[in-house]
């Protein structure tokens, strides 16, 4: 197995030789490529082009389970990152919302209210986070004690 050509390393591709009929969640060389340039945001257009098919086939291509599979998940990989970033900033954003809430940094007085309501509805979004998590929490546990009993 390999990485398809033109596919970073952020979205890396698992492919087989066209003979191979190994796993179900391998593709041929060509539908990798295909994959990675949908992936890389190229058009239908430029991906036809590109592989030498006409649009039509292109879309056929794009439409198989695991191609849509490997650009479902290279899309999941994307959003897990860019929340890992946004993640990395969420204090530092927090504490500059606090400081014009609190008046410590110098703002008009629409700026200062903006950003106290901010950080009144980021605390409650957390609030009903952590609650939604202590319950499924709990209803897992049932769940899990429920099934052991009935074996």
């Amino acid at each position: 197995m390999t990485a398809a050509p033109g596919a970073d390393e952020g979205t890396a591709l698992a492919v087989r030789e066209p003979a191979d009929v190994g796993g179900t969640d391998t593709l041929d060389i060509r539908d990798a490529r295909v994959a990675a340039a949908a992936i890389a945001g190229q058009s239908v257009r430029d991906i036809a082009a590109a592989e030498g098919v006409s649009e039509r086939q292109a879309y056929r291509i794009l439409a198989k389970p695991g191609v849509r599979a490997a650009i479902d998940r290279a899309g999941r990989e994307m959003v897990r990152a860019a929340a890992l970033v946004l993640r990395s900033g969420a204090i530092e954003a927090a504490r500059t919302l606090t400081r014009f809430a609190s008046g410590e940094l110098a703002a008009p007085p629409a700026v200062r209210f903006a950003a106290a309501a901010k950080v009144a509805e980021l605390v409650e979004d957390r609030r009903a986070v952590d609650e939604l998590e202590e319950r499924l929490e709990q209803l897992e546990a049932r769940s899990a004690s429920a099934e052991g009993w009935r074996r």
